[in-house]
């Protein structure tokens, strides 16, 4: 890949060359490699490296990690991590409501979890107002939180709320029945669904 140069050149004086040799700096004069020494007037670029800074002498040194500041979710006060539901409690999620969106019935991929076009776990009670995690309160979901079922349940929870797919704070999620594509069930933190009678 050969490509021209559109500007010229600005050289470093031997000053500065040798202040930043000292400082032990690299110079960093393009976001494309060469393949050999930069001399005035020399002007072709011959190999791309990406992620390098344009024009700025850029510390080799090893920059001190910044800690993390965990990310607190909700009116629990709880790391947001602490509020997603595990591995685990997915895979029983996902075998009991056969691999189907229990909103519309759609045939799911485990591999597309969290696509837009994928699908998701939702809580039947939100995950801020309980620390529920428990395949009683979750139910898998066409779409991410902002498209398909889920995000049809997370925008306009009203329609919703009488299927039991969505509950209020105070509802048990696992006294209240959950109407599904495919009939009506108790669910149960053990991953079993039972038929409503």
């Amino acid at each position: 890949m050969a490509l021209e140069r559109r500007g010229p050149l600005r050289s470093v004086s031997a000053k500065r060359a040798a202040e930043l040799a000292e400082r032990g700096v690299t110079w960093i004069g393009s976001t494309l490699a060469r393949s050999g020494p930069i001399e005035r007037g020399e002007g072709w670029v011959l190999r791309a490296r990406p992620l390098e800074r344009v024009g700025f002498p850029v510390e080799r040194a090893a920059a001190k990690p910044t800690p993390k500041k965990p990310r607190v979710g909700g009116a629990t006060g709880l790391p947001r991590e602490a509020l997603d539901p595990t591995p685990e409690t997915a895979q029983i999620v996902w075998l009991r409501d056969g691999g189907r969106c229990v909103c519309c019935g759609v045939r799911l991929v485990w591999e597309q979890r969290g696509w837009p076009f994928g699908w998701s776990l939702h809580h039947r009670k939100d995950k801020s107002l309980s620390r529920d995690n428990g395949p009683g309160n979750l139910v898998l979901l066409a779409g991410s939180g902002s498209t398909r079922c889920h995000g049809l349940a997370t925008e306009d929870p009203a329609p919703f709320r009488p299927r039991g797919i969505v509950l209020r704070s105070w509802q048990d999620p696992l006294s209240v029945p959950l109407v599904a594509w495919d009939g009506i069930w108790h669910l149960a933190n053990d991953g079993t669904r039972l038929a409503a009678a």
